[in-house]
């Protein structure tokens, strides 16, 4: 695919807002970054542009602070559960619309923010059956993340409530955003969905993001615990509008 010098600029800008929310947030790259480009190309091309790009920010994020494998240790079997829930989600995408699953993510991230903030529901549950919640949170993740491509808000509210520090949260998600985008890329390269000069305009975007990412970081290392959670809660949100207001337009 040719692209114009508007094209380019746009991806580019794209790549740095993507990269300035997920070095501050530690989370969003891809979130940001693919619809913006998806206005220049289609879905599937920004999605195989984003590839090396949104690993390459992974594995940064996975490296900020160091001593990311205690906290990958401890739930590795989530990884597990969020492969075989891609699995089953991918191959019911071929059976099923997906657009319902966006308005049910939206009212369980919903639901969620309301009895976080109340004393309706008591999610102390997740820490006292760590590891039966975080089997189920992991599938659902996963299917999530072959019905819909999102992943991330059933992850935030386990790891959330398991009472990680920031940057544990983001160096665990980071490692279960990686392994979905190996799965990705080798879903792609088995059905010869690649398209090669997508793929090599990706590899100096991958500098970009990681050069902008740095910015982020330096941001979200100037912030407490308290502030991060805050503006996570902020980004869920965001998702469930986004999630709705698609769900409306795909009806």
């Amino acid at each position: 695919m040719e692209f114009t010098l508007i094209e380019l600029i746009i991806i580019i800008l794209a790549i740095a807002l993507g990269g300035i929310v997920h070095g501050t947030l530690g989370i969003g790259f891809p979130l940001v970054a693919t619809p913006i480009i998806a206005l220049v190309t289609d879905v599937r091309t920004a999605i195989i542009i984003l590839l090396i790009p949104t690993m390459a920010v992974n594995i940064a994020s996975i490296f900020s602070g160091g001593k990311f494998m205690d906290v990958v240790k401890r739930f590795w079997f989530i990884l597990i559960f969020i492969g075989i829930g891609s699995y089953i989600g991918t191959s019911m995408l071929v059976l099923l619309d997906p657009n319902p699953f966006r308005l049910l993510l939206a009212l369980v991230i919903l639901f969620y923010l309301y009895t976080r903030n109340t004393s309706s529901l008591n999610w102390s549950f997740v820490r006292h059956y760590p590891t039966v919640s975080g089997a189920g949170v992991g599938s659902v993740a996963g299917y999530l993340a072959g019905t819909v491509n999102i992943t991330m808000p059933p992850l935030i509210i386990y790891f959330t409530e398991m009472r990680l520090t920031p940057l544990q949260i983001i160096q665990i998600l980071n490692v279960c955003f990686f392994m979905g985008k190996i799965t990705q890329t080798g879903t792609f390269i088995a059905r010869g969905a690649l398209d090669v000069q997508s793929v090599l305009i990706s590899i100096p975007l991958s500098i970009v993001a990681i050069i902008i990412l740095k910015y982020g970081i330096s941001i979200r290392n100037r912030i407490d615990a308290a502030t991060y959670r805050r503006w996570l809660m902020g980004v869920l949100k965001i998702i469930a509008v986004v999630l709705v207001v698609q769900f409306l337009v795909g009806m």
